[in-house]
């Protein structure tokens, strides 16, 4: 007999086909996603501004992470809320901010690359705790 999926499987599996699909589409000039972390995508909108920050998204949930640079160097990173969006819930958003502080300034350079470059960004997938 097949067994029923309880709750937590089923949003894992749903959040799991979400990052399969943004993998495929995410990365086109419109918003390109920079790493996948558990499920976590960390990302970019096309149409973003200064100050330089990421978009952190596990299935409708999302928080940005603006970045507070000195001398090219990121120093810190803090979270805004997104208007009409739901925020991470806390264990994943310790997961992303621990992603991001690890990688800042790889971000940096990839927004600059994306942004003032007009370069691609390829996505990189994190599967090791960091």
């Amino acid at each position: 007999m097949k067994r029923l999926m309880n709750i937590n499987e089923n949003i894992f599996l749903k959040n799991e086909i979400k990052v399969l699909f943004l993998q495929k589409f995410d990365n086109c000039k419109g918003m390109p996603a920079i790493y996948e972390y558990f499920g976590i995508l960390i990302l970019f909108y096309s149409n973003e501004h200064v100050p330089v920050h990421v978009h952190a998204r596990y299935g409708e949930f999302e928080n940005v992470y603006e970045f507070i640079v000195n001398d090219g160097t990121v120093v810190a990173f803090k979270k805004r809320k997104i208007k009409n969006k739901p925020e991470l819930p806390d264990n994943k958003a310790k997961q992303a901010e621990k992603l991001i502080k690890t990688f800042a300034n790889d971000i940096l350079q990839k927004w600059f690359e994306f942004f003032v470059l007009n370069k691609e960004i390829s996505m990189e997938k994190i599967t090791q705790k960091l």
